[in-house]
């Protein structure tokens, strides 16, 4: 009996022995855990936005260990920009994991250039109409109306990238510079104008020119047209 059990006992240990050794030989592989990425597009202001306003693309994201796109441009897992907007766009913001991925879609709409000021000046070429002077902001004493039929010939282009140019009618250019727009006041290069009048029309601008000898102040009064 006690040989029958010290065999027993041997065949036990070396059945364990085998079983442990062969664990150690094929380890089982656990596959790691993919988790699903999320992302969150957020777009303000919301609603229909004038043509060349400002909005804000702000996101976040979860999980997205192979990057964020936003309109297939890698961008961070999280943050914003500001762009400006003159047509509809559509923003995409796509998450990666491995082989999952998040999608969030946000569309924004434009209104056309009459919407707002920065499009109605930038639409097309302006022509210089008329040069007035006058002695005061209320225009109740004119000094003197220039016509400059030389000039009404030119061109005025004022482009979205901020930059405007002169053309004489011979298409040679001989002026420009940079324009930036400051709710009702035009800024050329150094210079600021009052807006008067900006329509799909006619714009026209004032400045002030100096102090006279009767105290009074001169402005002068630039009117465009669009044909």
């Amino acid at each position: 009996m006690k040989t029958l059990f010290h065999r027993s006992i041997f065949v036990l240990l070396l059945i364990g022995t085998q079983l442990f050794f062969g664990c150690e030989k094929n380890p089982k592989v656990v596959p790691p855990v993919v988790l699903q990425p999320t992302v969150e597009l957020t777009i303000t202001p919301t609603g229909t936005l004038k043509y060349g306003d400002n909005c804000t693309i702000s996101w976040t994201s979860t999980n997205a260990n192979g990057g964020v796109f936003l309109n297939n441009q890698s961008v961070g897992t999280s943050g914003g920009i500001t762009k400006k907007i003159f047509r509809d766009t559509t923003f995409i913001l796509r998450g990666v994991n491995g082989s999952l991925t998040a999608t969030n879609q946000k569309d924004v709409k434009v209104g056309d250039w009459t919407t707002s000021d920065e499009g109605l000046l930038t639409h097309n070429y302006w022509l210089l109409k008329r040069i007035e002077y006058y002695e005061d902001s209320n225009f109740t004493d004119s000094l003197i109306l220039v016509q400059t039929p030389e000039r009404l010939t030119d061109k005025y282009y004022f482009y979205l990238n901020g930059k405007y140019e002169v053309f004489h009618a011979t298409g040679v250019l001989f002026g420009g510079g940079t324009w930036s727009l400051s709710g009702k006041t035009l800024i050329i290069i150094s210079s600021s104008y009052e807006i008067l009048v900006l329509s799909q029309k006619s714009f026209s601008i004032r400045t002030f020119l100096e102090i006279l000898p009767n105290g009074k102040s001169k402005f002068q009064v630039s009117t465009y047209w669009r044909s």
